[in-house]
């Protein structure tokens, strides 16, 4: 069988879908290769993975950081003071860890299968002279119908199809923004120098398969993207935690009451944890509902106990919020996805990045009322929108109706005729090499 090298950048819901990815390719006989931030390697080892590191600084340590720069609420306008910011860490992984992502495989990479945060995997495969695959968790491919996520529905005067595409330019062009590196990878690749106007998701100049791994239900495919754009629906993790079954304090605290609202906000980092953790506890009390609060990356611990609040540790998402009546988080696309599968409404309160967008999504639906910021979030906003989670009859009819459709999704299924395509090319152009040779 072949040898598949998966590699990936970011939070959890970043890396998440490749686990499930890898994990169902391993089971039916390939071998697979994970690289991802140091993060998650105890998480990918524990599924008996193989592991290379992408970058040398912990995501975390990055994200507490770019917090404290006031750079998390990212936007398309902000683009030179974040990348400025990141510089290094992308050096670290486009010239220390990257380039070495398939080595010490017994045999060579017959594909790489890379997150869209990674563009220079294009590089790696060109090298490697081996197919690629780029997944991504959000609407990427470019389209006149839709401006860019992380951009405003309009910009002063400019809005409509032309201003759409504009928006796309800076993620399309990503690599201008670090020409010198590219410049450098490139040579230590032994591939020849080329524009730093070089699109961002081709390989050697082709285009390449831009899988989406969200819902068409949620989001439909634009119907000017490119043939190689598609959609293939939300990864979910059903191989893991099989056996799993609620703590000891969870179940006292399930069997005391209705059924609670889930609180977290996941890799996320606010400004003061303390501050958040307060927020929540005292709208959860206004609300008088009942609520799991989860305290992610930033620790939020509630200082007294309540009979309405259990703090909860790291628990799996797609385990867990059957139990929940409805959902509050952050607003990543994987925790998204578990919600919705449960069937809950949901509520978020995003950090930045691609959260905003999945926010509208969900009021655009009808699955949760409009998302607050989280700089916007205040005590009484978040009970009355906790009121409304907890009482919405309309909300959950539509979010039973959603986790219908979810629940008939299967992403892997529809990731394995790409594979399958690209091996076989891949194939056939090692047996045209080798009859040169020969000849």
């Amino acid at each position: 069988m072949a040898h598949i090298t998966i590699v990936t950048s970011g939070t959890r819901g970043d890396v998440e879908p490749f686990i499930n990815f890898a994990i169902s390719l391993k089971n039916i006989g390939f071998t697979v290769r994970l690289a991802a931030p140091i993060d998650f390697k105890e998480w990918i080892l524990s599924h008996n993975l193989e592991y290379a590191q992408i970058g040398l600084e912990p995501i975390k340590n990055l994200l507490e950081t770019s917090q404290k720069e006031n750079l998390l609420h990212f936007n398309i306008f902000k683009m030179r003071k974040m990348m400025a910011f990141f510089k290094q860490h992308i050096r670290d992984v486009l010239i220390t860890t990257l380039p070495h992502i398939t080595d010490d495989l017994s045999k060579e990479t017959d594909l790489i299968i890379s997150h869209v945060s990674l563009p220079a995997s294009s590089d790696i495969a060109e090298a490697k002279n081996v197919p690629l695959i780029f997944v991504s968790t959000v609407p990427l491919a470019p389209t006149k119908l839709e401006q860019n996520i992380m951009m405003p529905p309009r910009f002063g005067p400019f809005s409509g199809r032309f201003y759409n595409q504009l928006t796309h330019l800076p993620v399309r062009f990503s690599r201008v923004f670090y020409s010198a590196i590219y410049k450098e990878l490139r040579k230590k690749l032994n591939l020849p120098s080329n524009s730093r106007f070089t699109p961002s998701f081709e390989r050697a100049g082709h285009p390449v398969p831009l899988l989406h791994i969200y819902s068409s239900h949620l989001h439909p495919r634009p119907e000017d993207w490119p043939e190689n754009a598609q959609i293939i629906g939300f990864s979910f993790n059903d191989h893991e935690n099989e056996d799993w079954q609620p703590p000891e304090d969870l179940v006292n605290f399930l069997e005391t009451g209705e059924a609670p609202i889930y609180i977290g906000f996941g890799s996320m980092i606010p400004g003061d944890e303390k501050e958040l953790t307060d927020l929540i506890c005292k709208a959860v009390e206004k609300a008088n509902v009942r609520a799991l609060i989860s305290k992610g990356w930033a620790n939020l611990t509630p200082n007294s106990k309540s009979d309405h609040i259990l703090p909860i540790g790291s628990m799996p998402h797609h385990r867990l919020f059957p139990y929940c009546k409805a959902v509050v988080h952050h607003g990543g696309a994987g925790t998204t996805a578990a919600g919705l599968r449960a069937a809950c409404p949901t509520l978020i309160c995003p950090f930045g990045f691609d959260q905003p967008f999945w926010g509208q999504i969900i009021f655009d639906r009808g699955l949760g009322p409009q998302a607050i910021k989280l700089k916007d979030l205040t005590v009484d906003n978040l009970a009355q929108n906790l009121k409304l989670l907890n009482t919405s009859t309309e909300f959950k009819n539509n979010a039973n109706r959603m986790a219908v459709k979810l629940n008939q999704e299967d992403a892997f299924k529809n990731l394995m005729p790409y594979i399958d395509k690209a091996l076989n090319q891949s194939q056939i152009q090692k047996v045209q090499a080798e009859k040169i040779n020969l000849d």
